[in-house]
């Protein structure tokens, strides 16, 4: 059997075809589309590739004033700006905890943190935990205990301690473990 194409009847009311409404509707789509992203957002916002803003961290008690990309991670400023290398790079998306730090307290991955997400908060990293010259009860126990494996990880492993032992009252269940 042989179809007949539609293009010269009207089967909907009104006269037009489904291709002609289809294509009516999708030009309509777009230019809506496009009009709406040009005015939806303000000229205060929108930042030059590379152009910097300025920031203020407080890390390991002690304010920073320093100069980002709004792009950048927590571990990037950390490291690179602020010459903080305890902080490891690992996967650099989430999976290993290297790059563990606290923020108010709470362990978070420093690589899926921007560092503006971190203004006015209390960024801990594991050179903070040192009271001067002391490692603290956490890092002196991974030490005695020989938790350390090959190193590399292990500041973030000792973040992610504190951080539950800050979060139990140094009473942690098996539960609160596991958690």
């Amino acid at each position: 059997m042989k179809r007949q194409r539609d293009e010269g009847r009207s089967p909907l009311p009104g006269g037009i075809g489904r291709r002609g409404f289809l294509g009516s509707v999708g030009a309509g789509v777009v230019g809506a589309a496009v009009a709406g992203t040009a005015s939806s957002v303000p000229q205060a916002t929108r930042a030059e590739a590379g152009a910097l803003v300025d920031l203020t961290l407080t890390v390991d008690g002690r304010r920073r004033r320093v100069a980002v990309e709004p792009r950048w991670s927590l571990l990037r400023v950390l490291r690179d700006t602020l010459g903080m290398t305890g902080t490891k790079v690992g996967c650099e998306r989430g999976e290993c905890g290297a790059c563990t730090v606290l923020i108010d307290g709470v362990p978070r991955y420093s690589c899926l943190t921007l560092a503006l997400e971190a203004e006015g908060h209390e960024v801990t990293t594991v050179e903070g935990l040192m009271q001067g010259e002391r490692l603290s009860p956490v890092q002196q126990a991974f030490v005695e205990q020989d938790g350390m494996q090959c190193g590399y990880c292990t500041p973030g492993q000792v973040m992610a301690a504190e951080g539950l032992l800050r979060a139990t009252r140094s009473r942690p269940s098996t539960r609160s473990v596991w958690a």
